[in-house]
């Protein structure tokens, strides 16, 4: 599998977790930690880490099914989502608070780290 991120296709968002400086998202499996900035844009409006709408956001895509993902080096890891919801980590060096911005633990425990 040359893109790693394609296994998640397929999958729901079936748990969000908020850990204190990053974002988990937990596909059926497949792990993703968010570690830059995370954009969720979805019918209901879009946000940004830190705004004040952005929990309620990305907590609406919980049990939505993945659809595609893109990876955009330089710009943003992309993960569609079946009601049109896209859920977008930042690759932006601006945005890096560390040295990574995700960390990916696949169906069969290999680690990718952006």
């Amino acid at each position: 599998m040359s893109n790693p991120f394609q296994q998640i296709v397929g999958k729901q968002l079936s748990a969000v977790t908020f850990v204190q400086d990053y974002l988990q998202l937990h596909f059926d499996g497949p792990t993703l930690n968010a570690l830059t900035v995370v954009t969720v844009t979805s019918p209901d409006g879009r946000a940004r880490t830190g705004e004040e709408q952005f929990r309620n956001l990305v907590c609406s895509c919980i049990s939505k099914q993945v659809t595609g993902v893109e990876l955009r080096e330089h710009e943003a890891l992309l993960i569609h989502l079946a009601d049109g919801s896209l859920v977008s980590v930042s690759l932006r060096d601006e945005d890096y608070y560390g040295p990574e911005a995700v960390t990916f633990r696949g169906a069969k425990n290999e680690i990718l780290v952006i």
